[in-house]
């Protein structure tokens, strides 16, 4: 892992997504590295779940993503979800599909704003209705 990489990494356990902005190396035997991030917090080597140059790998299944769509103009929400093997965008505003992997790496259509992870929607969203446990 180097400065300038993203992460995917565990606080108080919900994952979130940053980019390294700092790393301190250990100064006695036994010590993690620390990694500093963006987002104002940081952690230990072991809380990082995956790292990776190019964001795009650490979206997975159920994050929901804020969307630029340059055709348009315009800003949407998506949740990722496979749909005939691909890993593939659902608009909340539609039925679209866009293909993640291609709409990504290429920037033709649309630029990936902003990344909510799955385990952080579930932490953070307002639970009115709780199913209650099955016996």
């Amino acid at each position: 892992m180097k400065i300038g990489d993203y992460v995917r990494y565990k606080h108080l356990n919900i994952t979130r997504i940053a980019k390294i902005v700092g790393i301190i190396e250990p100064e006695y035997e036994g010590e993690e590295k620390y990694f500093n991030f963006d987002d104002d917090m940081g952690a230990n080597e072991s809380d990082i779940i995956a790292y990776h140059e190019d964001i795009e790998r650490l979206i997975y299944f159920n994050d929901v993503l804020y969307i630029y769509d340059k055709d348009f103009g315009k800003y949407y929400k998506g949740e990722v979800q496979y749909v005939n093997g691909l890993k593939r965008i659902i608009n909340y505003l539609g039925d679209d599909y866009l293909n993640l992997e291609y709409e990504i790496i290429s920037e033709e259509h649309i630029i990936v704003a902003g990344i909510l992870t799955h385990e952080e929607y579930e932490d953070r969203m307002y639970k009115i209705f709780k199913k209650e446990k099955e016996e």
